[in-house]
């Protein structure tokens, strides 16, 4: 029987109203942070906040259907849509156009709680048919994760996208109904889905996390066989996925790679463990105790920065190890005693999800031949760290968790444990030190009075000059909220751009200097043309060239938030008509396959 047709409408209603109560919680505990006592926000915030705010400014002067590709606020003329981590395509940024980049943070925390509660309940009840009690304590658990929290206190925007996981994981996964025709629309509609779900992900500015939810998903389709599921077209459903995925990113895609090759970021040593024991003590302890980061620092090597303390968090509480481990001693107990029936294929599996569960682990060992190894794979190459590949057993640990629930032998009893085991996954997380997180050091007013403003004439204010911002006494050093000068209608010659490495270590040198935009020397403005970062050969200069003189009025326009007139590739070009036409495409197969459902239900 199909596990979606026996969830009824009080289930239905109880879920509803549990999400309700865990939005609640969940704001009156962290409302507090947004701003803290101080009056701050987290540091990262000095990132995202001018970002969306110049966003914002786009869309006021060229409408919603126009593309941001480049962006006067920041480097004295720099690529924006094409940053891979730029969230222009995201929730956030589409709060902020109407309610402010603030509330647009504030809005997006809670919604996408909310998401993730039911992503997860989805996940657990429908794909691996578990009964109400235990999907609704992995939902609970799944909502309070301290990736999530941690990452949005501290100001990494883009991780919002991480509440996603599930639901990419559900519709890779779910079960498919028994008509043929039923069947092939639900394929293509959850690969639909599924390419929606790994697009925004990308659009949002969160590439990093597709190859760890790339990584989720195959060891839960394990975890899936091993419950007793019979897994149906998921290989389909996955390459489905990716390739609606690759058509939804198509254009940002094409323009990102090839603002990469130039700004490679492979200069940062890539830390790693002395051993495997360290790093999957390190591992272990990030997800179900308090986040290691003070023993990180004796037990890395090659770490060109320490990491801090929201790094190292993803811990989902150690109440589901409990579960975890009891639900293993069950089966244990019970396989002695001959009463627990093992396929042949059980240890082959389990074999298996060992493996998985050892890539990050491995990514993050270090070696002499096996990290410079890491440094030659694209993307794994680019990164400062790979701790980030932990985010994969968030979901893993609450769905091992919610499993364990459904298996142990309590009776009428399971659907209590799991309540209490909710109640308390949420009371060890609340009560979780977030002394960190507090004084967070970046004062978003400007940021508030900027909005408003736009808010109030419709009109971005243009950028006149080019503005340096020193630290007092060290002319080296980079001004913390240096990006938020866009508000005063000047462009921050360094600004804070991980794409040229944390200090800017790889951003090219230009004759830019602190002054007016338009001011001119040597037949040149005082600003940078910022397609020369992406495809430097098309234009005939290197990144960091100046318009020139008789480009004046192009950069006049571009000042204001205008659009650019570039000469873009045949591979852009392609992207882009693909990028489109792909938009439509979805759209219409996702109707087909809804009107296709509505048809049969009558």
């Amino acid at each position: 029987m199909n596990a979606e047709r026996v969830i009824g409408r009080r289930e239905l209603a109880l879920v509803a109203a549990l999400g309700v109560t865990v939005v609640v919680v969940y704001a009156l505990a962290f409302l507090g942070f947004f701003p803290d006592p101080p009056g701050t926000w987290g540091h990262d915030f000095s990132y995202f906040l001018p970002r969306l705010l110049a966003g914002a400014d786009w869309r006021a002067e060229n409408g919603l259907g126009a593309v941001p590709w480049f962006s006067p606020a920041f480097g004295a003329g720099l690529p924006f849509y094409a940053s891979p981590g730029n969230s222009y395509v995201s929730v956030p940024q589409a709060l902020a156009f109407v309610v402010g980049p603030l509330d647009a943070v504030r809005w997006s925390l809670y919604l996408f709680v909310a998401v993730g509660f039911v992503s997860m309940w989805s996940l657990l009840r429908i794909t691996f048919k578990l009964s109400a009690g235990p999907a609704l304590f992995g939902a609970v658990a799944f909502a309070f994760n301290g990736c999530f929290t941690s990452r949005m206190l501290i100001g990494h925007l883009g991780f919002h996208s991480i509440m996603l996981l599930p639901a990419l994981a559900h519709f890779c996964l779910a079960p498919l109904p028994t008509s043929k025709s039923a069947r092939r629309r639900r394929i293509v509609r959850d690969a639909c889905l599924g390419g929606v779900l790994f697009a925004y992900t990308f659009q949002s500015g969160n590439f990093y996390a597709i190859p760890p939810a790339l990584l989720m998903i195959a060891a839960l389709a394990v975890l899936c066989v091993l419950a007793g599921r019979n897994l149906e077209a998921v290989f389909t459903r996955v390459v489905g996925a990716g390739v609606v995925a690759l058509a939804l990113c198509a254009a940002k895609l094409v323009a990102g790679l090839a603002y990469l090759s130039g700004f490679p970021r492979t200069g940062y040593a890539l830390p790693g463990a002395r051993n495997a024991w360290d790093a999957t003590r390190l591992a272990f302890l990030s997800v179900f105790c308090d986040p290691p980061f003070v023993e990180a620092r004796e037990r890395l090597v090659d770490q060109p920065f320490a990491l801090e303390r929201h790094e190292w968090e993803y811990g989902v509480t150690w109440i589901p190890l409990v579960l975890i481990v009891a639900g293993c001693a069950t089966w244990l107990v019970r396989r002695a005693r001959g009463s627990v029936r093992e396929e042949r294929r059980t240890w082959p599996l389990l074999v298996l999800l060992a493996v998985l569960l050892a890539v990050p682990i491995a990514l993050n060992v270090h070696g002499e031949t096996w990290t410079p190894f890491l440094k030659s794979v694209p993307i794994l190459g680019s990164s400062s760290s790979l701790v980030r590949w932990f985010v994969a057993f968030v979901p893993l640990a609450i769905v091992a968790a919610a499993l364990a629930c459904e298996r142990l032998p309590l009776g009428r009893h399971v659907a209590t444990v799991a309540l209490v085991a909710g109640l308390a996954t949420v009371l060890v997380s609340l009560s979780a030190d977030r002394f960190h997180y507090r004084a967070g050091g970046y004062s978003p007013a400007p940021i508030a009075e900027a909005w408003n403003e736009l808010d109030a004439t419709g009109r971005a204010r243009a950028i006149t000059s080019v503005v340096d911002t020193e630290v007092e006494g060290d002319p080296n050093a980079l001004a913390f909220a240096r990006d938020d000068a866009l508000v005063r209608g000047e462009s921050q010659r360094r600004p804070y751009e991980p794409m040229f490495g944390y200090f800017l270590e790889w951003m090219p040198k230009s004759a830019v200097v602190a002054g007016p935009a338009l001011a001119e020397s040597g037949g040149e403005l005082n600003f940078q043309h910022p397609f020369a970062f992406v495809y430097p050969r098309e234009l005939g200069r290197e990144p960091g060239a100046r318009f020139r003189a008789d480009e004046r009025a192009q950069l006049e326009r571009f000042l204001a938030y205008g659009p650019l007139d570039v000469p873009w590739p045949a591979r852009q070009r392609i992207a882009n008509a693909l990028n489109v036409a792909a938009l439509f495409a979805v759209a219409a197969l996702l109707a087909a396959t809804f009107l296709g459902a509505r048809r049969d239900a009558r």
